[in-house]
């Protein structure tokens, strides 16, 4: 069976992506603050702002990123037609 994605809703994945990057940034700036507090580098603790915001900056660049994405994929795919996807129908099991 071959499907093709017609159009990709820009502000829906947006939102999607950019809580993904957000919720993947986080145990990378609890690591960060982690070695603040118990690192012996304090060269870097003035910087530590950067760790708090790290996931809110990480989240509006993935929505505006992939907003961009589907804008100029939707334009594309209304002239010369979408990504083609071939699908096949399977039995799962307990159906």
């Amino acid at each position: 069976m071959k499907r093709q994605i017609r159009r990709i809703s820009p502000h829906q994945s947006s939102r999607v992506i950019a809580l993904v990057y957000a919720i993947l940034a986080s145990p990378l700036t609890a690591l960060g603050i982690a070695g603040l507090l118990f690192g012996q580098s304090p060269q870097y603790e003035s910087r530590s702002w950067f760790l708090i915001i790290a996931p809110a900056l990480y989240g509006v660049g993935g929505y505006i990123v992939l907003m961009l994405f589907c804008l100029v994929y939707n334009f594309v795919a209304g002239r010369i037609g979408g990504i083609e996807l071939f699908l096949n129908e399977i039995d799962l099991p307990g159906d």
